[in-house]
């Protein structure tokens, strides 16, 4: 353990107050259990039974890394994007899932890569991609699902990339030892 998680530890145990900034809000949990979603403002903590969560009430941007799509078709795409999000439900958001951007980022993922497994190279647009991203029903969903709003989908990257194989041919030979 190292000196700040003991020191972290250490103050949980004296009666304290916790200032929430304005592009914040937090969640109130006593004993564990959630007592109330609160916003910006100062809150008095009871020792060791009173925690806050804390999130970003602004919007948060996500980015991605780029990865390999093969359309259906068979050519090989690269596809990099970024999300934009705000917390709408932070009780589920926080409370029910485990790590808010990794859920976003692979939920996202998968629908970029259904979308285009489905589709032939020609037929692929990054207007139709955009709009498939954020129709209305897959944004209610998701704010249903996980409580999380996806505000904007962009598409950094969507291009075609070619795969460099290296193959060694060059035989083994066995040694014999006497």
């Amino acid at each position: 353990m190292d000196w700040t998680e003991l020191f972290r530890q250490l103050y949980r145990v004296f009666p304290r107050v916790e200032v929430i900034n304005q592009d914040e809000g937090g969640l109130f949990l006593r004993c564990g259990k959630l007592k109330k979603t609160i916003g910006a403002g100062v809150y008095f903590c009871l020792p060791i039974v009173d925690e806050i969560v804390r999130f970003t009430s602004a919007t948060t941007t996500l980015g991605s890394s780029t990865q390999s799509v093969t359309t259906r078709d068979k050519r090989d795409l690269l596809v990099s994007w970024s999300a934009t999000y705000t917390i709408s439900n932070p009780s589920r958001a926080f409370l029910e899932t485990d790590d808010i951007q990794a859920q976003i980022h692979s939920s996202l993922c998968q629908r970029l890569l259904d979308y285009i497994n489905q589709n032939e190279y020609q037929y692929l647009r990054s207007t139709k991609i955009v709009a498939y991203m954020v129709s209305e029903g897959f944004r209610d969903d998701f704010r249903e699902e996980w409580g999380i709003n996806l505000v904007g989908f962009y598409l950094k990257d969507l291009t075609l990339h070619r795969t460099f194989r290296i193959v060694n041919n060059a035989e083994t030979t066995e040694v014999e030892t006497y």
